[in-house]
């Protein structure tokens, strides 16, 4: 394993990092979408499901970024690692 493999490897650490904490806001963000109780009062002309749908939606690209560049890193390394 040369030096930029092995930053290839740490660059995949964070990025693995990154995804675990979308992927436990977003379930945090959807499992609130998906349940049955009322949402709270808010400020007149707010509407919080709606919200939630825009935070929803931002997290869910957010992921798909983290894991096009982790698919990329990964492409790196087996390239420079000879796979």
């Amino acid at each position: 394993m040369n030096d930029e493999s092995r930053a290839l490897r740490q660059d995949l650490v964070e990025l693995f990092n990154s995804y675990n904490g979308l992927v436990a806001d977003k379930d945090a963000v959807d499992f609130r979408l998906g349940s049955r109780e009322p949402y709270a009062e808010s400020k007149p002309g707010m509407d919080p499901e709606r919200i939630y749908e825009i935070e929803s939606e931002s997290l869910g690209a957010d992921l798909r970024a983290v894991l096009i560049k982790m698919i990329g890193i990964a492409q790196r390394i087996r390239t420079l690692e000879g796979f």
